[in-house]
Formats: C-alpha cells, structure tokens, sequence
C-alpha cells in the first residue's frame, strides 16, 4: 500500500473508531461531557493525523526513513530565539494584566483559580498535534439558524457550565428543526460594601455545587468578575464565595429553569489607608483581628511606602517592618466600618 493511502486509512480507521464511540456513548446518555472517558476519545480521534503520518512512515521505509521524516517535521527553519520568544510571549501577555490588576487591588492573587500546572502539556500536545477541531458553524441567537449541506452533523448547545450535544439529519431542500431544553436559569450577582449602599463594587465571584463544602478543594463552575454579573446555570442549588480585597464572604442560591434570580451580597467591609513616614523607605505591612493569635497568620499583607487594605468591618492591629529590621514597629489600632474608609498613620 502507497504511503497516501496507509495515512488516510489509519487517519479515518482512528478518528471515526474514536468519535463514533463517542457518538454512540452520548446519544444514549451513557456519558456527558468532562467524563475522563470523553476526553480521552475526543482528543485520541483529534490526534488521528498525527498518529497515521507516522504509521505511514514506518510502514513505507523505502520511500523514505523515519529519521528523514523528523527532520523534516522539526528541522530549525529560523534562529533559535524565535522560538523562545513564540512560547514565551503568550504567557508574557496573559501574564502582565494580571500583575498590573495584582499591583492595582493586591488582594487580587489570592481570589484567582488557575488550573493544574501539569495540565499544561496535554493541552498543548492537543492543540499543536492535534489542530484546530474547528465547527462548521456558530451562533448565539435564539432561534439558530445554519445553512449547510445535506448530511449528518452533531449539533453542540451550550449557556454557561450548562452544555447538550445532539444529532441532527438534514435533507437537501427541507428545513430540519432540533429543539434542545438546556434546563438553566439566569442568576444576577449585586455586591455592595455595606447595607443601604447605592453603588456596586467589583468583586470576584466563584460558584460551586452546592455538595461542594467549602473543604473541598473543587474546581469552581464559574469565575467571574464585577459589581454586577448575569450568569446562566443549570437549574438547582450552588455556592457562592465572594473575595473582595481581604474580605470574603460565602452564600448560597438556587436557580430555577427558565427564571432569573438576584442575589445581593452585603459584604460588611471597608478599606483602610495606611500612611508610613515621609522618606522613608517601602515597608511591608501585615494586618491581624485584635486580640488574635499571630500564628493563625494576617487578615492581609502588602508593601509600599503608603499601603490600603479592604477588611471586614471589626477592629485591627496593623504592623510594619522596615527590610532587615528585627521587628516590626509598635502596631496601629485601626475600626474598620463597613462602607467607610479609615486612614491610620504609622509613627517610628
């Protein structure tokens, strides 16, 4: 057999065993979406080009060798620091607005959910290898409408977490309708700083499953960002953690299909500004609950010559420490008063 034809057979025999296992799994409903099962078959038929153009290599050794073959594939086309900078510069860029928000509100970092690091190197084998995966087509009206040729498609519905995958038949020169029930509803998210408050501030936002107990250490559905934010959910019962600077607050909600529901959060909180001596060098400031035990660790930590905190409404001691020094300074006492802003100034 030519090596044309070694690659189009072991190309389809992989891609249409993996994706028609798939289509008949899900059909059935014997298996949804994020199954370790899924994944592996959707990404397995996706790398079936990849795989076959090496089955048809190794099987053709008189056209030409496997050796020839990669040097070919990874033959240095350009100056080595060209591709430094091809994977360096994607993360430099998603990176630097996460530092310039971390510098802006420092509390920042600590509301982020990152995925495993580890998960870096299966995705990207899967994009590089694997390719684009493209649909034919996409739209985000209600009712959809696609113009394609007659034939058999998978059509993907998806609003928020909430996804249903289904099979439709189309027939030259007929209308075929699907109709998908998602079963979601609209949830809106207020945040305030204080009872009675006017105006919203920016939060973020992480929902789980309401079986998610906050000791779990599980992948939040969502995160979101913002004063006010309209997601859509499955219909039933989550769980809200709310991280506003240093202050966080927990709540639960439920969503009911085909309905919006509003849920205001009163974070109880206000900010605290801390002046430091004038030229003097940054200090790092930790500020702890009066009356705590300093081992539990600070309710916040930050550094600069002028430094601010957004904390719970109650009473504080905050510390700060010259570089090198010893000790910190003689802590400030500080009330904290939800919706207001109290400003401190640390002696020598």
């Amino acid at each position: 057999m030519s090596r044309l034809k070694t690659y189009l057979a072991v190309t389809f025999l992989i891609t249409w065993t993996c994706w028609w296992t798939l289509v008949l799994l899900v059909r059935p409903g014997m298996m949804v979406y994020g199954h370790p099962l899924f994944l592996l078959l959707f990404a397995l038929g996706g790398l079936g080009p990849t795989i076959a153009a090496y089955a048809a290599v190794l099987a053709t050794p008189n056209q030409s060798p496997l050796r020839e073959f990669n040097l070919q594939l990874f033959r240095w086309r350009v100056v080595w620091w060209w591709y430094v900078i091809a994977l360096v510069l994607p993360f430099a860029l998603a990176l630097a607005p996460l530092g310039l928000a971390a510098l802006i509100d420092p509390g920042l970092p600590a509301s982020l959910v990152l995925r495993p690091w580890y998960m870096f190197f299966p995705l990207f084998l899967v994009m590089i290898l694997g390719g684009g995966l493209e649909e034919l087509g996409r739209s985000s009206e209600s009712p959809a409408t696609f113009h394609v040729n007659a034939g058999e498609y998978v059509l993907s519905a998806s609003a928020g977490p909430a996804g249903l995958i289904s099979n439709v038949k189309v027939e030259a020169g007929k209308v075929s309708a699907v109709r998908i029930a998602l079963n979601v509803g609209t949830l809106e998210i207020k945040t305030y700083e204080a009872e009675g408050a006017a105006n919203p501030v920016s939060a973020w936002h992480r929902i789980y499953p309401a079986a998610s107990g906050p000791g779990k250490k599980a992948a939040p559905l969502l995160t979101v960002e913002g004063g006010m934010h309209r997601v859509q959910l499955p219909a039933g019962d989550y769980r809200l953690e709310t991280q506003y600077g240093n202050a966080r607050v927990e709540s639960a909600v439920s969503v009911t299909a085909g309905q919006a529901v509003t849920k205001s959060i009163v974070l109880s909180a206000g900010q605290a500004k801390i002046s430091l001596p004038a030229g003097k060098p940054a200090r790092v400031c930790a500020v702890y609950e009066a009356g705590t035990d300093r081992n539990a660790g600070p309710a916040g930590r930050a550094a600069g010559t002028s430094v601010s905190f957004i904390l719970k409404a109650g009473d504080y001691e905050v510390e700060c420490r010259a570089q090198g020094a010893p000790a910190p300074a003689k802590p400030a006492q500080i009330h904290i008063a939800a919706g207001a802003t109290q400003e401190a100034k640390l002696s020598e």
